[in-house]
């Protein structure tokens, strides 16, 4: 069985390898075999390809998808900055 951080080193690693994916601005964290992955990409087809890819590894038990959808170009907002325009 991996440890947790043998298991994220792994999972960096299938990320950074996966062509269409760009990982840059993905954050993983494992803690007992649950995997969280955050931060954001391109499309929705990255968020479901890095999910998919972080399921499929033996000694993960759950993966929490926190990912983000921000298209190139646009910028991502807050709760607080939509209540503050308003």
């Amino acid at each position: 069985m991996n440890s947790d951080k043998e298991l994220r080193e792994q999972l960096e690693f299938e990320l950074d390898s996966e062509p269409r994916i760009s990982p840059d601005h993905i954050c993983i964290e494992v803690n007992s075999g649950v995997v969280m992955v955050h931060g954001y990409v391109c499309s929705r087809f990255q968020r479901e390809l890095a999910a998919k890819i972080a399921k499929h590894f033996g000694g993960v038990h759950e993966v929490i998808d926190e990912l983000e959808v921000r298209l190139p170009g646009s910028e991502a907002h807050t709760d607080v900055v939509v209540a503050a325009a308003s």
